[in-house]
């Protein structure tokens, strides 16, 4: 991933939610645009996974998604980049949770 430095970070990186049904896990995360990127075509770039796994990427214009089929009582880490058109990309944010608790921690 190329991150490139002066493109907007978003911000407020938060999981606002966890849910489950039949011990499968999907969380529900929201954060903010950053500054100046209201004017600038872009997407949000959402990497999330679990100790010993490969990373799972979702995209998404919105400032909020939820990320499926989660396993129960595992820690995930949730990164998060601005990505404009030509695929430059912001430096990233990220948070972490457990399934099953609902602790958060925030990485800067």
């Amino acid at each position: 991933m190329m991150c490139i430095a002066g493109i907007s970070v978003p911000e407020g990186l938060s999981v606002d939610a966890l849910n489950e049904e039949s011990d499968v896990w999907s969380a529900d995360l929201s954060w903010s645009p950053g500054h100046g990127t209201d004017q600038v075509p872009h997407l949000f770039e959402v990497s999330y996974h679990s100790e010993g796994n490969e990373p799972k990427i979702i995209s998404t214009e919105s400032c909020s998604t939820t990320l499926p089929g989660l396993h129960s009582d595992t820690q995930y880490t949730v990164s998060i980049c601005t990505v404009l058109q030509g695929g430059k990309k912001s430096k990233s944010v990220s948070t972490t949770f457990h399934t099953s608790e609902f602790v958060l921690s925030t990485i800067i």
